[in-house]
């Protein structure tokens, strides 16, 4: 038993990493994050369909867990923008407004999800598994992680609890420009001194974590850089807020992702400490109204408004809901191991996964060309044969095999990880005719155009973009 439970657990710990709470390191989504999109893809197709029918096609297609953990998930990338919503999504505030039934609720994709991560997301282009149902996308390409953009914090447990932060987009975008044109080679963090200011033109730009409504402060020195470069730090979280002296009233306008700051403040202000016993220090002379349900705010009102210091009263409220946060960026690998990776390895991961599928998209294109190429070769020969009284594919085969001499015809097929070409001599055969005469009618065969000049020209166009392939995706990039 000594020996066997700790590799069931070892197994039950990577299974939990990979399908249920880490994101994968190439795309920052975790498995329901994902499968949701992908099923709002496919049924909603840019329409707004009900949640409910989302829910039904993601646990029955591609994740077999509970539906109200997926209704939960999203909710969440609704109330985050990465998805729209129409209906009651609720709002979160010091006490959730929780949404209506999944019956009642519609969603459809962002656009900008649609076009980033859909573009390319096909057998032919990246790797697609049986996962646990039906085969899936191991991940979303592309050129930015889908799951780091937009606002708020990623968690989840497995054999440690991961925390990691979500960017703008603009940022990431900034960010992985630099790393992709000014070092030479990866960035290292061996021998830095972590204790002094760091470079911009050394370390490049610093990006910030993006929270509603909320501000960060670094807690320890450099710690925006050693989110990006190591995945640890820890960084003060502030609500946003404002002080009315005039109605004498505290505004906070922002949330932190963190609960216990709300909570302790309600109890406080009611003089019990988050423990629920009497508070024999510390408590704050004031009421707190939640308006969440209308602004996202709440208000406090100070028992004394005329005797109290608002500005002593905010600094204790601040204190309060302002926690520190320890990020620990895990990340998972396919075969679910844990990793702690800074944010620019997981924009290079996903930039140079998303490159990959561009490449594959361009080297399909062009072996379907050489395909065509091909099938208008053996249309040609067909007609060059003495075809009389033909009235079925068997009576052209027939005449096919009375042939001498069938030519070879030269085509090349590119390789679909690099691009390379390589010559393939193809002889024309019987099923060659039976294939383009079963796609084909008379007709068909008769009149379509053989220009061989225009198909050519198109392989060299598209060979052309798959020579320059690093230097338009990089520029697409820039355009985003």
């Amino acid at each position: 038993m000594h020996k066997i439970i700790p590799v069931f657990y070892s197994e039950y710990g990577r299974y939990i990493s990979r399908f249920r709470a880490v994101p994968l390191y190439i795309d920052a989504l975790k498995p329901v994050e994902r499968r949701l999109l992908l099923s709002l893809y496919e049924v909603a197709k840019g329409k707004f369909v009900k949640s409910a029918k989302v829910i039904g096609h993601v646990i029955g297609t591609y994740h077999p867990h509970g539906d109200q953990s997926a209704y939960g998930t999203l909710v969440d990338m609704v109330r985050r923008g990465m998805v729209l919503g129409e209906g009651n999504f609720g709002v979160q505030g010091m006490e959730d407004d929780p949404p209506a039934a999944m019956r009642y609720t519609e969603v459809k994709s962002q656009e900008w999800v649609s076009n980033l991560a859909f573009k390319y997301c096909k057998p032919e282009f990246v790797p697609w598994e049986d996962l646990e149902l039906d085969p899936e996308p191991l991940y979303l390409p592309s050129p930015l992680p889908i799951g780091l953009m937009g606002a708020g914090i990623i968690t989840g447990i497995s054999f440690y609890t991961t925390t990691i932060p979500r960017y703008a987009y603009t940022d990431l975008r900034d960010r992985l420009v630099w790393l992709l044109e000014e070092p030479k080679g990866e960035l290292s963090t061996f021998n830095v001194d972590w204790e002094k200011p760091l470079d911009p033109k050394q370390f490049g730009p610093v990006i910030k974590p993006s929270i509603n409504n909320c501000s960060t402060i670094e807690q320890e020195p450099n710690a925006y850089y050693k989110l990006l470069l190591n995945g640890e730090a820890t960084l003060r979280i502030v609500p946003n807020g404002d002080i009315d002296k005039k109605k004498k009233q505290i505004f906070i306008q922002g949330k932190s992702p963190v609960r216990h700051g709300f909570n302790i403040l309600t109890k406080k202000c009611d003089g019990i400490d988050a423990k629920g016993k009497p508070l024999k220090t510390g408590k704050i002379d004031a009421k707190v109204k939640d308006i969440s349900k209308e602004t996202t705010n709440i208000v406090i009102f100070p028992d004394k408004p005329r005797s109290q210091d608002l500005n002593k009263l905010a600094t204790k409220v601040w204190e309060i809901i302002s926690p520190n946060i320890n990020f620990n960026c895990q990340f998972c690998d396919p075969e679910g191991k844990l990793y702690q990776l800074g944010i620019d390895k997981i924009l290079l991961a996903s930039y140079t996964n998303w490159v990959r599928a561009v490449l594959r998209k361009k080297v399909y294109d062009c072996n379907t060309l050489y395909d065509k190429f091909f099938e208008l070769h053996i249309i040609h020969y067909i007609r060059q044969m003495n075809l009389q009284a033909i009235s079925t594919i068997d009576d052209i085969v027939n005449v096919f095999k009375k042939q001498k001499n069938i030519p070879n015809v030269n085509c090349e097929k590119l390789d679909p990880n690099s691009g390379k070409a390589h010559i393939d001599n193809r002889t024309i055969k019987e099923d060659d005719i039976r294939s383009v005469c079963s796609r084909k009618s008379i007709k068909q065969l008769i009149e379509v155009a053989i220009d061989f000049n225009k198909i050519q020209t198109q392989i060299n166009t598209i060979k052309s973009s798959i020579a320059a392939n690093d230097t338009e995706c990089l520029n697409e990039l820039k355009s985003l």
